[in-house]
């Protein structure tokens, strides 16, 4: 399940960029970008016929108090449009490019054992040994601490031994965010990282 608004954020729904047909996908703050409250369920061609075909005493049902709420769909209809008309995702896959090639210049530091990413959302792995990717565990507060000292809001995901994972620096900027705010991210957390974890 994404949580963080995965299908804008990485160009296009991640599913279909491998191949991956599901039956059902769920969906939510991103259709509004937060706006107001709004989740759905998209079905595949095959899930929908069964449940039409289905017999009225067997057929799926749900409702809830505001199922269809004509506001949060608006909301979210016409958060579509805006996002459609300013090449929101083509702009995500360009700009989210442009910040992993610079985060990548974050290898160089000892403590960072892998940079990955999708359109705008991006990892940072922290490792206590590159060699071995040994992970690094428990810094994320004081890592999340010099982030924000210097301007950066962080979410950090707290790694772990089996399997192991180093703690790791989340990141999903807004799809609109300026140019050189962007530039800034790697260059905040170049200096977060070296104070947080000394070599």
């Amino acid at each position: 399940m994404t949580i963080l608004p995965g299908s804008w954020a990485t160009c296009r729904f991640a599913l279909g960029r491998w191949g991956v047909e599901p039956d059902l996908v769920s969906f939510a703050k991103g259709v509004t970008s937060g706006y107001l409250p709004l989740g759905g369920v998209l079905s595949s061609k095959r899930v929908h016929e069964a449940i039409e075909s289905a017999p009225a005493d067997r057929r799926f049902m749900h409702a809830a108090t505001y199922s269809g709420h004509p506001v949060c769909c608006a909301v979210g209809l016409r958060n579509i449009e805006i996002i459609e008309s300013e090449g929101l995702v083509e702009r995500a896959a360009e700009m989210g490019k442009r910040l992993l090639a610079e985060l990548e210049e974050l290898r160089d530091l000892p403590s960072v054992g892998d940079v990955r990413g999708l359109g705008m959302m991006c990892g940072v792995e922290l490792v206590t040994d590159r060699n071995t990717k040994a992970p690094a565990l428990g810094v994320g507060a004081r890592l999340t601490r010099e982030a924000l000292a210097r301007g950066l809001v962080l979410r950090v995901r707290p790694g772990g031994a089996n399997p192991p994972v180093g703690d790791t620096i989340c990141l999903a900027p807004p799809l609109m965010t300026p140019p050189e705010v962007l530039d800034r991210i790697p260059q905040i957390l170049r200096a977060a990282i070296s104070a947080a974890i000394p070599s």
